[in-house]
């Protein structure tokens, strides 16, 4: 045994006689979602000074309120439904037998104590907690039938740093001795266990579940571990051989934990881990909707969503490397307890286990691979386009190599009461500063049972506080900007700026240049000061030259700009195919459809290239190309909130729109125009607010073909807002207007008011004028939101929505621009919405709409004198239609 180790054992052992001690007896009842017990705490003053007052944490405190993080995108993968708040109530709270005085602090509850606590000295602590356990998902939650309290369930004590309680440090490490109460007809987990009363020597989060569903264990022992997954699948296995036409629909989800446990523990073996003989790996099965999976004291939590996606070997291993990453945290977790310090229990077992990730990841699949290499060549798929740059997908940590790894709900009971990472920014911290072979000594040695803090400063040779200061705090903002400059005769200069408020990072910065032909230069600087430069001697002309081509910083700038746009020269252009729309209207039997391109460079936020061909009512095919310039705040990290644009469009027009059965001429129209727009909506496919205003102008000529020409100018203004009422209910109002003139001749130069786009209930050529005035309001509303229903592996319905809507329009006839009450029109219907995800990952929206007109009256447009309008008898009673995408 080293001297170090030695020395490291010799502190766990006063480290563990200095532990506290929690006699905790609850009761539950989770069809009321609320528990009440009786806590006991045991301490012992280890610090040199006398402790005047008691710091306890009352996680449950920190659920009154949502998180300010939690938006559209991602709240409801925090509440099923709506916000429901937690509670913890604490009474009769005595030290050493004497009732005491306490204040609270959100979270917080300081115990002010009659006499201080000397040095060594041990105190006793008792009191009566009534907990409201919310409606959630998670780690602390009820959700249907079963309840879910990793930690939390009892006062806890703030850690004891060197002059007192350290609030910016995780709970303390205790023993437990916990005993539960549950209505008959209920399982009982905890800690892993199927009983009722357990004892723990170490941990800060034991895990608590009780669920009126039966609990089916499924269990394996393998290398001496034994390995217990609790679950709730009744269904059994598929035979074997698969027995079913599509066995991947019933297939065995539990053999997939069970053989990825199994894998992670014969690699810890060959890397020189074993896992001590008789080891519980207990494996419990909650509705978690953040993670895929997660270490706690004394079991693994996995969400009930892992392996539910389309079942594709490269995209199941980003669950499987979710799942094994888990289990490495919670054996690791398991020996560093006894001798990490409470300022690194949260986070350094996670370090050891992503290091051991990306070895594991290595070896089982032979190269590291994220959703932004295996998503690359399908990139032209807007879909795809946003998850690769403004990701806004469940599990998204699973899919990307992010180095902070933002955990928006701090909801773990080690993380909620402080800002420190995960141990992975440790980890790629560490592997820039020691490089991969000083950090495997360091990874090692704390495998070995030395404190990872400690086997880093003995490798490098000196202290380490600066660095663990800056990167166990708050992620620095910085931005890198790359320039390259040519010289001659021996090659170029390429130099790197570090730019953002201080105090900004020290880490090494990695550039690629790449000459024609392939020769590579890799170039690395420590990141010492605000910029470096390079002097790179080349033979031919250079073909590439990228700042941080392995992806491994993580940039924030000041401005509205993507910070990683200057950080490739030349910059990538990308094609990003935005949408096959295709509307299907069954009132009138007819096919919408539409090709939409965008072009820019990535990263470029403020610059993009639309083409648009496209099919609709009054157009056989059409031709849109518009550049547009956007400006303004950051809505999304890929969306600026306005932007200003020209639109060229080429179209041949359809020559029997509105006709009526008059003489068809067929033509051309060519169009040119200017808009401004602003649109501040977080989330496309379910926006619960924003304000959005869009203007246009522009020219228009119609080529007839019999050689007529025919010139317009047309004008519109644009205003929407959507009004929150509630979660998962609002109001939604359209405005619109516009206005044509110059020539106008043919019934495809006016405005309509028809479908699709406007009133719904009347047909696209029932409504034609030279003006146009509209307005919309709906009533949003979710039925659900809590669905999991899988459609083949290819969709996985998520929710159901609905909207009342009423529309109306004053329409002009197309003859002239003055209208009377016999031009207004207006129609009421309904919306349902199906609100879904493509191969369990990316969302869309089927909508199915049905609206019945107000009024209907004969109409029509530029017809010949004597001729009858159409009789309104003919049109359809109600529209129909069919569409996938967002609403308006």
């Amino acid at each position: 045994m080293t001297r170090a180790c030695l020395i490291a054992l010799l502190a766990a052992s006063a480290i563990v006689e200095a532990r506290p001690r929690y006699d905790v007896h609850l009761a539950i009842d989770p069809s009321a979602r609320t528990a009440t017990g009786e806590v006991e705490i045991d301490f012992v003053n280890s610090t040199d000074a006398p402790l005047g007052e008691l710091a306890l944490w009352l996680f449950p405190e920190s659920l009154q309120r949502p998180s300010q993080v939690l938006d559209e995108h991602n709240f409801y993968w925090v509440y099923p439904r709506r916000f429901d708040a937690g509670r913890m109530t604490v009474t009769e709270l005595a030290v050493d037998g004497s009732l005491v005085r306490s204040r609270s602090d959100r979270a917080r509850l300081d115990v002010v104590l009659g006499q201080p606590l000397a040095p060594g000295a041990r105190a006793h602590v008792t009191a009566r907690v009534a907990i409201r356990i919310p409606l959630r998902y998670g780690g602390f939650g009820c959700y249907r039938q079963g309840c879910t309290l990793a930690g939390g369930f009892s006062p806890q004590l703030a850690a004891l740093g060197p002059h007192g309680f350290d609030r910016a440090l995780p709970p303390e490490i205790a023993e437990w001795n916990l005993r539960l109460d549950a209505p008959s007809g209920y399982d009982v987990l905890l800690a892993g266990e199927p009983q009722r009363a357990v004892h723990l020597e170490a941990a800060i989060d034991p895990v608590l579940r009780v669920d009126a569903r039966p609990t089916v264990t499924r269990t394996l022992s393998h290398r001496g571990v034994d390995i217990e997954l609790h679950h709730h699948d009744l269904r059994p296995p598929p035979p074997e051989p698969p027995g079913h036409a599509m066995p991947y629909l019933v297939e065995d989800r539990a053999r997939l934990v069970m053989d990825a446990a199994r894998d992670a523990l014969d690699f810890l073996h060959d890397e020189g881990f074993d896992v001590p003989a008789g080891t519980r790996l207990p494996l419990i099965e909650i509705p978690l909707r953040m993670e895929l999976a997660s270490a706690r004291s004394g079991a693994v939590l996995i969400s009930d969503q892992l392996f539910r996606i389309t079942p594709v070997d490269r995209l199941r291993k980003f669950h499987t490397l979710q799942l094994v990453r888990a289990l490495f945290d919670f054996l690791l977790e398991e020996r560093l307890i006894t001798v990490a310090s409470a300022r690194d229990v949260a986070w350094s077992p996670d370090a050891i286990g992503s290091w051991l990730l990306d070895r594991y990841t290595l070896r089982a699949y032979r190269r590291a691979e994220f959703a932004q290499q295996l998503l690359r060549w399908v990139a032209f798929i807007p879909q795809v386009d946003r998850i690769l740059y403004a990701p806004q997908i469940q599990f998204a940590s699973a899919y990307f190599n992010t180095l902070d790894e933002p955990d928006p709900t701090r909801e773990d009971v080690r993380h909620f009461n402080h800002r420190q990472p995960r141990g992975k920014t440790i980890h790629e911290k560490l592997r820039d500063l020691a490089g991969d072979a000083g950090e495997e000594r360091i990874m090692r040695a704390a495998l070995a049972g030395e404190p990872l803090r400690a086997a880093a400063e003995r490798e490098l040779r000196r202290p380490l506080d600066d660095f663990f200061a800056q990167w166990l705090g708050d992620y620095p903002h910085v931005d890198y900007r790359l320039s390259v400059a040519e010289r001659t005769p021996r090659g170029i200069v390429v130099t790197i700026w570090k730019a953002g408020p201080p105090p900004r990072p020290v880490e090494p910065v990695e550039v690629l240049v790449v000459e024609e032909g392939g020769a590579r230069h890799e170039l690395r600087w420590d990141g010492q000061g605000d910029s470096h430069a390079f002097d790179v001697a080349i033979t031919r002309d250079v073909e590439l030259v990228e700042l941080d081509p392995r992806g491994r910083l993580l940039e924030r700038g000041e401005s509205n700009d993507d910070p990683r746009l200057d950080n490739r020269s030349p910059q990538n252009v990308k094609l990003i195919y935005n949408n096959f729309g295709a509307l299907i209207d069954f009132t009138t039997l007819s096919l919408d459809l539409s090709l939409d391109f965008t072009l820019q460079r990535i990263h470029d936020v403020k610059n993009s290239a639309r083409f648009v061909l496209y099919r609709a009512p009054g157009v056989e095919a059409g031709l849109s190309a518009s550049y547009t310039r956007s400006f303004g705040p950051l809505v999304t990290p890929a969306a600026l909130a306005a932007g200003a644009g020209l639109t060229l469009r080429v179209v041949r027009l359809d020559s029997t729109f509105g006709r009526a059965g008059e003489p068809e001429i067929p033509g051309t129209q060519l169009l040119a125009g200017l808009g401004v727009g602003y649109d501040d909506r977080i989330f496309a496919w379910e926006p619960w607010r924003s304000t959005s205003l869009n203007a246009s102008l522009s020219y228009a000529l119609t080529i007839r073909d019999n050689g007529a020409t025919l010139s317009q100018v047309t004008t519109s203004v644009h205003l929407g807002r959507i009004l929150p009422i509630d979660v998962g209910h609002g109001i939604a109002l359209e405005i619109d207007a516009a206005i044509t003139g110059g020539d106008l001749r043919v019934p495809t130069q006016m405005f309509s008011a028809g479908s699709p786009s406007w009133l719904r209930a009347y047909a696209p050529d029932e409504l034609l004028g030279r003006a146009r005035l509209f307005t919309r309001a709906e009533y949003r509303h979710v039925f659900v939101h809590d669905l999991n229903l899988n459609f083949l592996q290819l969709v996985f319905l998520r929710g159901i929505a609905g909207a009342f809507f009423t529309e109306a329009a004053i329409i002009s006839p197309c003859e002239r621009y003055s209208a009377s009450l016999d031009d207004l029109f207006g129609d009421v219907g309904y919306s349902l919405r199906f609100q879904a995800d493509w191969l369990g990952v990316s969302q869309t929206l089927l909508n199915i709409d049905v609206a019945v007109p107000l009024v209907r009256r004969a109409r029509g447009c530029f017809q010949e004198t004597g001729q009858a309008p159409p009789d309104p008898a003919t049109r359809a009673p109600l529209g129909v239609f069919l569409y996938f995408g967002p609403v308006w």
